[in-house]
């Protein structure tokens, strides 16, 4: 073989090695895309358009047929609103307070979401047409549910701690938009307050960033009232709010 014939071999031969091992870089890179990691919790891109599509045809009860337990996070605060006392009573149906005696989880009407509706006895109505004694329903959003077929949805809401049966609330309600005459919270969790059983202060549920859970830090029980009778005074028509 001359020189030349030579180097053509080496040539051809170095360029058939070459184009080999670039085949097979480029089959183990498409193999590692292509392999999830192990014990990677990833969901592919084809079971989030199976569930999307089950919660928009049948809501939350669609969504647990495909997952059996099915967690969904909820923020109840409002990012347009942030009330402080006196804005609250102003936009209240009504603002009592009152003891949940009971309570119960429910879907809501279109499935999309489930609400814990509380029975709560009414101590002293500060605002509206209710009258002491009186036990008004309360609903609050989050909660758990089963369906029939043993599968199970859950609404959670991180931040925000819903009401226990035995405990004494000041409530700033608006009628429920969804079923009246249910009352939810004016401003979500804003029109929310536990006192305290042995008086000494009122414990809020809303943003640090909202006024009312300033207007209320290190507030005793009785101060609290006073102030909120005050409002309630200035503010006796009926409101209405976004909640």
């Amino acid at each position: 073989m001359n020189n030349r014939a030579s180097r053509n071999f080496i040539l051809s031969l170095t360029l058939l090695v070459m184009t080999v091992v670039m085949v097979a870089i480029v089959k183990l890179s498409v193999a590692q895309v292509r392999q999830p990691a192990r014990g990677s919790q990833e969901v592919s891109y084809e079971d989030r358009l199976t569930l999307v599509d089950a919660l928009r045809r049948e809501g939350l009860r669609g969504a647990a047929k495909i997952k059996g337990n099915y967690v969904q996070t909820f923020d109840p605060h409002p990012d347009w609103l942030s009330f402080d006392l006196e804005k609250l009573t102003q936009k209240s149906e009504a603002v009592v307070l009152g003891v949940p005696i009971k309570n119960r989880c429910k879907l809501t009407p279109d499935g999309q979401l489930i609400m814990t509706e509380y029975e709560v006895v009414v101590q002293e109505v500060l605002k509206g047409n209710v009258r002491q004694g009186d036990t008004v329903n309360v609903a609050l959003v989050g909660g758990k549910v089963m369906f029939e077929d043993g599968t199970t949805a859950e609404v959670v809401t991180p931040g925000f701690k819903k009401m226990v049966n035995g405990k004494t609330y000041a409530l700033y309600l608006s009628l429920y938009p969804i079923r009246s005459p249910v009352y939810d919270l004016t401003a979500g969790p804003q029109g929310m307050l536990e006192l305290l059983d042995d008086g000494s202060g009122v414990i809020s549920q809303a943003r640090a960033t909202d006024p009312v859970k300033n207007q209320v830090k290190d507030k005793d029980k009785k101060t609290f009232l006073k102030t909120a009778r005050k409002f309630a005074k200035a503010w006796p028509r009926p409101g209405k709010c976004c909640s």
